[in-house]
């Protein structure tokens, strides 16, 4: 006999989308895609996670829902953000800023 469902995690519950998990790339805009891409990197359970532009192409929910992942991730494990989200650079512990000249 299965367990019933228990509360969902924050991973869990950014992938939900609504529709049927049918994973036609014709079917899924660019924002899906992306955090279908998120959610296969998160379910590998790495100590140590690189994330680029995490909250790219995503509405505000969605954003949202990806920062609180991180957040949440982050008191487990090193996570290593390349960005331009305001709100998920606030979280940061430390910050590395590269200027045009750096690069």
């Amino acid at each position: 006999m299965a367990a019933p469902p228990g509360p969902q995690s924050s991973a869990e519950q950014a992938g939900r989308s609504g529709r049927p998990s049918v994973a036609c790339p014709e079917t899924l805009s660019g924002g899906e895609i992306h955090r279908l891409g998120l959610l296969r990197a998160w379910l590998r359970d790495r100590p140590v996670e690189v994330l680029d532009e995490p909250t790219a192409f995503l509405d505000a929910q969605a954003s949202e829902q990806v920062r609180a992942v991180i957040r949440e991730r982050s008191q487990q494990r090193l996570i290593v953000v390349s960005n331009h989200d305001p709100a998920l650079i606030q979280d940061a512990d430390a910050l590395i800023e590269l200027t045009p000249s750096q690069l």
